[in-house]
């Protein structure tokens, strides 16, 4: 049989992670003698389970099909005790998930059971359920959770990523066969979701000859203080294909100690033809705080590309570049209002004085939905200047702007005696927008 690349790929990673044990796993991808036992690896010890009996399948599947959710639930949270046994079961879970209940002709999805057998489930959703015994089916439920996103679109992206176990990573690597967009966007997160163990296998797919092999594992690396990911991934920002320099130099800003070595050719990116590999590039030069950056910094604060400027508007504030603050403040009046967001943001962690008037005019700007960010990220960097000019300001808005955003988010600067208008039904999230310095 002829392999393809693709297949080559989640072999090394097979070899790499649950080989030693046996030789079980390698019969079971081949078809040959034992194919028909299941397979499944825990800690590089494969232990083999009997095929689930089919009584047992039988009457579970009476129960996943019937018109009363209690005995759904029910059976769910029996395949979730079951674990990979149950693997066979996971196609009669994917209609129990709420997304895909268009009309549920079959009882409320929502509606909850008491479940006495196990306190720590007193009370769970049928979507709940069968999400839980998907996760516990594990690395065999994976293809049947890839067919789901292939035919219905995403969604199913936070069931992957709980997948968490050494055998996921040539499962998620063999579904890279499968060029649906949403599906490899199902297996990137995943991936990157993987542990320690995903690294090797990742790193040699980083050089694999097909794109989509290379994409996967240059995000799959994304998120990982791992020392060994940083001389690949500065040899990656050279791949030919953008997603991967893009991939690459976001991943570069998570080891730690951060390596210098990197520096280099990430301001070197800030020249790529790709946006979105100039934006990652320029954010990651932030987290290095590197002297040799800032000027390149300042320099793509002046990118025609907007998202590219917002990534450096990003990097100056991380970096607390107190030279782009001029910049930055003419950013306030940018053209994209999340460029605008940016600079307000990135003014407020630098905390130069320059910027009050400025963070000031833009808080005061007619609110607007569009706006509505900006001015609420003008207002969470106002904070940082404890004077009496911000103060006042701040106490105004948070007893008359017209965005309940901003009153909640200025709630501390209300007079004790004027409770705030602002109303949360939904919890504090809500209202928050994601700190700059964190995010991807």
């Amino acid at each position: 049989m002829q392999v393809t690349v693709n297949n080559l790929c989640a072999a090394i990673a097979i070899a790499i992670i649950v080989m030693p044990a046996t030789d079980l796993v390698a019969q079971q991808v081949s078809g040959g003698e034992g194919a028909a036992e299941e397979t499944h690896t825990t800690a590089g010890v494969d232990t083999v389970t009997q095929p689930l009996d089919p009584k047992v399948m039988t009457e579970l599947v009476a129960e996943l099909e019937s018109k009363d959710v209690t005995p759904r639930i029910s059976a769910a949270l029996g395949i979730a005790r079951m674990g990979p046994k149950a693997a066979s079961l996971a196609p009669y879970l994917i209609p129990l998930l709420g997304k895909y209940h268009a009309s549920d002709t079959h009882g409320n999805t929502r509606t909850t059971v008491v479940n006495a057998g196990d306190p720590t489930l007193s009370s769970i959703t049928l979507d709940g359920a069968a999400r839980l015994a998907l996760v516990s089916i594990g690395a065999a439920a994976i293809p049947t959770l890839l067919e789901a996103v292939h035919k219905q679109g995403g969604g199913l992206h936070n069931i992957l990523r709980k997948i968490q176990t050494p055998e996921a990573v040539p499962v998620l690597l063999s579904g890279l066969q499968d060029e649906n967009a949403d599906v490899q966007a199902a297996i990137h997160v995943a991936l990157a979701a993987q542990g320690s163990y995903a690294v090797d296998p990742l790193l040699i797919c980083l050089k694999d000859e097909k794109k989509a092999v290379r994409v996967a594992a240059a995000f799959g690396l994304q998120g990982r203080d791992d020392r060994r990911i940083v001389r690949p991934l500065i040899e990656a920002l050279h791949d030919p294909v953008a997603e991967v320099r893009e991939h690459a130099a976001a991943a570069l800003k998570h080891p730690r100690p951060r390596d210098p070595v990197a520096v280099p050719p990430l301001i070197a990116l800030l020249n790529d033809p790709n946006a979105r590999v100039r934006h990652n590039a320029a954010l990651s030069l932030g987290f290095f705080k590197d002297v040799r950056a800032t000027q390149p910094i300042i320099n793509a604060l002046k990118d025609p590309d907007a998202y590219a400027r917002r990534g450096a508007a990003q990097a100056a504030g991380l970096a607390r570049l107190v030279t782009a603050v001029d910049i930055l403040i003419v950013l306030l009046r940018d053209k994209d209002n999340v460029v605008r967001q940016e600079a307000a943001e990135a003014l407020g962690a630098i905390h130069d004085p320059r910027a009050v008037e400025p963070l000031i005019a833009l808080l005061r700007q007619p609110y607007s939905g569009e706006l509505g960010n900006a001015r609420l990220a003008a207002a969470r960097s106002l904070k940082y200047f404890r004077t009496e000019e911000t103060t006042n300001v701040l106490q105004d808005a948070a007893m008359h702007d017209p965005d309940e955003r901003v009153q909640y988010e200025l709630k501390a600067y209300l007079p004790t005696s004027q409770p705030s208008r602002a109303k949360n039904p939904d919890g504090a999230r809500r209202w928050q927008i994601p700190s700059r310095s964190i995010r991807e």
